[in-house]
Order: structure tokens, then sequence, then C-alpha cells
């Protein structure tokens, strides 16, 4: 966050557990929007197109275009929607920070998902499957790979989390890339 707003991090001191930088430490050496000139520096707009226009499918785009219909083709959807109670799930996070951050990792929510995941697909391993149409068989899988389709500027990606039945939360977790080599 420090190197996107231009502050030197060597000259911010942290107010967070061992001294780490917290966002909060970072807000002194920004200046209020409404202080800056008409000649601030601002993020360059993302460029998602112009109507009326083609662009060519190459690329990282069309790597995406191939398998999101390879997916719609060869992988059944569906949805299900279900609120739960996670005031516990709050709690083992906040009580897991230090140990993480020990780790080198940040536990995230998203980690306690990717675990969900892998126990519901162990649990009904129909889910865990695809279609060879060549054969006309159902393939159900033993390894758990999770992929988590993320917004990027070049268009949708998805990370895979490869053999997740496999790795803890601190494993699964982002990585503080200062404290890991």
């Amino acid at each position: 966050m420090a190197r996107k707003l231009g502050i030197d991090i060597n000259g911010v001191s942290g107010s967070g557990p061992q001294g780490r930088i917290l966002i909060e430490d970072l807000s002194r050496f920004v200046a209020p929007a409404k202080d800056q000139g008409a000649d601030a520096p601002r993020s360059p707009k993302p460029d998602y197109g112009t109507p009326g226009t083609r662009l060519k499918l190459q690329g990282l785009r069309r790597t995406i275009a191939e398998r999101m219909v390879q997916s719609k083709r060869t992988i059944p959807h569906y949805t299900y929607v279900d609120e739960c109670d996670v005031t516990e799930l709050v709690r083992l996070r906040q009580g897991l920070r230090q140990a993480a951050a020990k780790a080198g990792a940040k536990v995230t929510y998203l980690a306690f998902v990717v675990k969900a995941a892998v126990a519901a697909l162990q649990d009904v391993p129909l889910v865990n499957s695809t279609l060879d149409e060549a054969k006309g068989e159902i393939v159900l899988h033993d390894c758990y790979h999770i992929g988590i389709a993320v917004a990027a500027a070049a268009g949708l990606i998805v990370p895979v989390v490869r053999d997740a039945d496999k790795k803890d939360l601190f494993q699964i977790a982002p990585r503080d890339r200062a404290t890991v080599q």
C-alpha cells in the first residue's frame, strides 16, 4: 500500500504488533483529497474498452475465454445459498493472527472458505468431477485443487490452490512477503 501511495516505508513508524506498519500509520503521509491540487497524480483509469468497437481476442483474454467456454461446457454449474453464524469463525481467526504472523501468513476468511470447500467436496465426491465426453464417463477426482475467480485489469483470472486438502490454513493464506523468503 505504501508503494502504491508513493510513501517511503523507511520513514513510517508502525503502531501494530511488534512495530508492524498498519494502514492507519500511512494515513498521516497522505494529504486529504480536498487539499490536493489539480495537478496531483491520479491512478490511471482502467481501460475496459469503448462501446461499439472490437478487440482482438489474444493473449490472456483469449486464454480466459477458452477456459470459461471449456468450463461451461464440461462442468455442471449450480448455485447453493445458505446463511450461517460465523461468530466463532471470527473469534478463531482473531486468535490465529499472531501465530499466522510468526509463520509469515495473513489468515483471511478466504483460507477458511477453501478448507470448507475441500471438506464439502470430500463429503460429496460427485461434485468434484468432470465429464469425459469422448468416453461417456464422469470422472470423480481424488485431488482437490480449488480455483478462486479474481477480477483483474486484464480480465477474470482464476488462481488455483493446488492440493488444498494437504495444506493447512497458514499454507493457503496469503504470504507476508516481508517475512517469507
